[in-house]
């Protein structure tokens, strides 16, 4: 009654609590997971990796208690401490104004003028409606991709409102809107007083450049759980990129035509095309979630903001992809091509090429008056100034003329003559 009432605080039961656990992952493991917090969901406790569990194992008692020790040991060698982060790390601060209504972001920045602490409770957590929440998004994007396995550090400052309460709040760190990774505090009483809790993890999900992380506390508890934002009790997260994968994580795509710096005839309809790579995201691990991620190559013309982009059709395969530009009129023109993952943009690349009048200047050489021969033209080099060389020796001695014409859209526009005598 006094635990209810909130003048005691709940017994501590660390043994008991790692052992239900263990049980509940080899259950879940073995026959699966139900829906525990109320989402429409099942919700699975996986065995820890490198432990595998079936029917068969749990028979006995003697199999049973094989398995749950080597599921205990699995489970406390993963929470051993991550260790020193490389110096490749980095932190971001979580920020939240002094009045505690407006918008809660983090950067990379511990600056002054932040609240002390705000209540975790004005927003409810899409994965446990039941449960509030607050989520912090970052004010950047990456600037390099994050691989899965990456090491996570959030170090929570918490007090709560109520007298005392057992609180063991999670960290989600999403991707755009992709959960990558989550960690959960060890269950431990929380006063009135700033109280730190550590939360260590690894991303189990990739996370690419130009994408915006964001971070989410949520509570386990409908207590009023306040988090501490300014001081020596301000919020962070540290985070410690793991290697990348031999193939890399960027993403992309080329254009191979119309090439840099080519010509195209007026009136042609201008066909791009070009090749695309998208990483590999490696399949949804257990626990994580998520969706089908869409891969798309967009082409815009003349527009490097891709105001109106042009989606092309892709050929997996072959990794290559083809866009119809449409005709354009006579002039210099821009290409611009970016691969987009769900809403993620890869690097622009581009093409700079000209649309050319559809004419041509051509030329023949006759005698003196005698009518020009249809299957006789020749094609003059250039348009607005035209040349073209011949060989006199070819046409004999005498008088002859030389007509040259202008051909425009296939049709005959101008022509012109000179006379001349061959020796």
């Amino acid at each position: 009654m006094d635990v209810l009432l909130g003048r005691a605080l709940l017994p501590e039961r660390p043994v008991e609590d790692e052992f239900f656990a263990a049980d509940r992952a080899v259950r879940d493991g073995i026959w699966g997971g139900y829906d525990r917090d109320g989402d429409g969901t099942d919700d699975p406790a996986p065995l820890p990796t490198g432990i595998s569990a079936g029917p068969d194992d749990v028979t006995t008692p003697a199999g049973t208690l094989d398995v749950l020790r080597r599921t205990l040991a699995a489970r406390a060698e993963a929470g051993q401490p991550q260790g020193p982060y490389s110096a490749r790390s980095f932190t971001y601060h979580l920020h939240q104004p002094p009045d505690c209504s407006a918008e809660r972001t983090m950067d990379r920045t511990d600056r002054a003028g932040d609240a002390d602490g705000c209540a975790v409770g004005d927003t409810l957590s899409s994965a446990a409606p039941y449960l509030p929440t607050a989520a912090h998004p970052a004010t950047d994007t990456l600037g390099e991709p994050l691989a899965s396995g990456s090491k996570v550090r959030a170090e929570l400052y918490v007090k709560t409102r109520a007298p005392a309460a057992l609180v063991a709040p999670s960290v989600v760190l999403l991707a755009t809107d992709r959960e990558i990774g989550r960690g959960k505090a060890t269950a431990q009483p929380v006063t009135g007083a700033w109280t730190k809790l550590t939360i260590e993890f690894a991303t189990a999900r990739h996370a690419f450049t130009g994408e915006q992380l964001t971070v989410q506390l949520l509570s386990d508890t409908t207590a009023l759980l306040v988090v501490g934002y300014e001081g020596d009790h301000a919020t962070r997260l540290s985070l410690d990129p793991a290697p990348l994968p031999p193939s890399g994580l960027a993403f992309g795509a080329t254009i191979a035509s119309p090439a840099d710096g080519t010509e195209v005839t007026e009136g042609e309809t201008v066909m791009a095309g070009g090749r695309f790579a998208f990483p590999d995201a490696g399949t949804d691990p257990e626990g994580v979630g998520g969706r089908p991620e869409t891969h798309r190559v967009q082409l815009s013309v003349d527009d490097e903001g891709f105001a109106v982009p042009i989606s092309a059709q892709l050929d997996e395969a072959t990794g290559t992809w083809r866009a119809k530009a449409g005709r354009l009129p006579v002039g210099d023109h821009v290409l611009y091509a970016r691969a987009v993952r769900d809403g993620t943009p890869s690097p622009v690349t581009r093409t700079a090429f000209r649309v050319t009048p559809d004419a041509r200047v051509e030329w023949q050489v006759v005698s003196r008056n005698a009518p020009v021969d249809t299957a006789a033209w020749r094609p003059a080099a250039g348009l607005a100034d035209w040349s073209f060389a011949l060989t006199t020796s070819s046409y004999g001695a005498g008088h002859r003329t030389i007509v040259v014409r202008l051909v425009e859209r296939g049709t005959e526009t101008a022509r012109t003559t000179a006379r001349a005598r061959f020796r």
